[in-house]
């Protein structure tokens, strides 16, 4: 039998924004590898998005100037700028370390290893979804 369990906490970096020019801009983040998560909220409800990157800055980068052929970054730029127009607030928030502990035994685990990084993300995700009380928009 094999048993692990990830653990870790989101810190809030705080509000993603429109800037003079009507693009995104997102609050600071590290060149360091690790989770993100953007919460919107409305009246009725949120949504969160969950994802994983080797580099936290260059992840945001992409999703607030999205090539042609990036789906996702389209999507998700497209999503949060409507929500922001909206007046709507979005938020971001990251995980830059990760504990885990296998077979009994506590360790740190890297997140500049994919694996590891994708491991996290499907905890969130998990963690997310079962929270219920937002939409995972990963999901949709």
């Amino acid at each position: 039998m094999v048993e692990v369990a990830v653990r870790f906490e989101w810190e809030d970096r705080g509000a993603v924004v429109l800037d003079a020019d009507g693009r995104i801009r997102f609050p600071a983040v590290d060149r360091s590898p690790g989770l993100y998560r953007f919460m919107l909220a409305r009246a009725d409800g949120r949504e969160v998005y969950i994802g994983e990157t080797v580099e936290l800055r260059r992840r945001l980068q992409q999703y607030r100037t999205p090539g042609s052929g990036q789906q996702t970054n389209l999507r998700m730029n497209a999503r949060m700028m409507e929500h922001l127009r909206q007046g709507h607030p979005v938020r971001l928030a990251v995980v830059e370390s990760v504990a885990g502990e296998v077979g009994g035994r506590v360790l740190a685990l890297d997140l500049g290893r994919k694996e590891v990084r994708t491991l996290a993300e499907s905890a969130a995700l998990v963690a997310a979804e079962n929270e219920g009380s937002a939409a995972v928009v990963n999901r949709l």
